[in-house]
């Protein structure tokens, strides 16, 4: 029994509670190119920029990115969720890493259909009827920022998604910056189709969402609000559209009811698995997001990568073991810091931290 300092009573709201909380774990699957060094890659891929994307789903699925276009709309979108959605890492009793594959592979951009065959270099999924198989690589020379399968039967080579692992997280890529490619495509995987539909200038088909009027075309950038057609007032806000990430805010009742649907229809021993561990991905490790290579270093120089601005920092201090400190000099080279060690003396390596900051 694990005692919080507070009681639940009566016990009918904690079960009511539990109820209403669907847990879906998440397989991340991080496919390097082993003859590729992009050093950029290795740190837009480190463990806590995961944890930073999976705090972002998390997020957007239970309404934190509402902004003014949802409280403009007439009638007003009702905000209120009945279910509340966690997604988590999936065997995160060892820290989250069980559920961070990483796969070593000759595997290259548009081999799509052999990202989960190892005998071509992919990552075997999980079972897809118990976890969502997501895959991050290099995908930018087939001009790939993400793509999710909508398939009618389950099979290990249909039922995943992908992303490029410049839009992981908070990123650097203009309009997409804030890590909703994922939740878009989670979006599909669980059901939901653009709100226009499959059709691209016209009124015939929508996204069968009741929620959602019908829309003739997918908006860019941030449209000015309000947008019409169709004879409606356009949602064009939803994660399922094409806007830019800072004019996105929400999935409508409607999306969200959609997606429930399909999970217990087709996915519903997602519903039954049980959380191992409570990480806050809200408070990732920042010492996750740091990369050193190579260690140990053998060619005079070690490279830092930091999730960060880079350009503010001017000096670098390595601490040994006896908290003597050692000022380094380094130059940064395309936003991955170089430090030049050929004058470190014996005994001056680090050995338990690198110290990081701005003089």
């Amino acid at each position: 029994m694990f005692t919080f300092g507070w009681v639940f009573t009566p016990i009918v709201d904690v079960e009511i509670r539990c109820q209403n909380t669907i847990n879906i774990p998440i397989v991340f699957h991080v496919i390097h190119n082993s003859a590729d060094t992009n050093h950029e890659f290795e740190t837009g891929v480190l463990s806590g920029k995961i944890y930073e994307q999976v705090d972002i789903i998390n997020k957007a699925f239970n309404g934190r990115f509402q902004g003014d276009k949802t409280t403009k709309m007439s009638p007003t979108i009702s905000v209120e969720q009945e279910h509340e959605f966690r997604f988590y890492i999936a065997g995160c009793e060892s820290g989250g890493r069980m559920g961070i594959v990483r796969t070593n592979s000759q595997f290259t951009a548009c081999q799509i259909p052999d990202i989960t065959n190892p005998s071509f270099g992919g990552s075997t999924p999980w079972s897809i009827d118990s976890f969502i198989n997501v895959y991050v690589g290099d995908f930018e020379a087939c001009g790939l920022s993400g793509l999710s399968t909508q398939c009618d039967s389950l099979s290990e080579e249909s039922s995943i998604i992908v992303i490029d692992y410049r839009f992981l997280g908070r990123n650097n890529m203009e309009g997409l910056d804030r890590g909703f490619t994922l939740v878009h495509e989670l979006g599909h995987y669980l059901g939901l189709l653009h709100p226009w539909g499959n059709d691209f200038d016209g009124c015939i088909s929508d996204d069968g969402i009741e929620d959602t009027p019908n829309q003739s075309r997918p908006y860019y950038g941030c449209p000015s609000f309000p947008q019409r057609s169709c004879g409606s007032t356009d949602y064009y806000f939803t994660f399922m559209d094409y806007v830019d990430d800072n004019c996105m805010e929400l999935f409508t009742p409607g999306q969200i009811n959609k997606m429930i649907a399909t999970l217990e229809s087709k996915y519903p021993f997602l519903l039954t698995n049980k959380v191992n561990c409570d990480i806050d991905y809200a408070r990732y490790n920042f010492c996750d997001l740091v990369g050193l290579y190579p260690n140990p270093v053998f060619n005079g120089f070690l490279y830092i990568n930091i999730s960060e601005n880079l350009h503010h920092y001017n000096h670098i201090r390595a601490v040994n073991a006896n908290g003597k400190c050692t000022k380094l000099s380094i130059e940064v080279i395309d936003e991955v810091i170089r430090v030049n060690v050929n004058n470190l003396n014996s005994g001056d390596t680090c050995t338990k931290k690198v110290l990081v900051h701005s003089e």
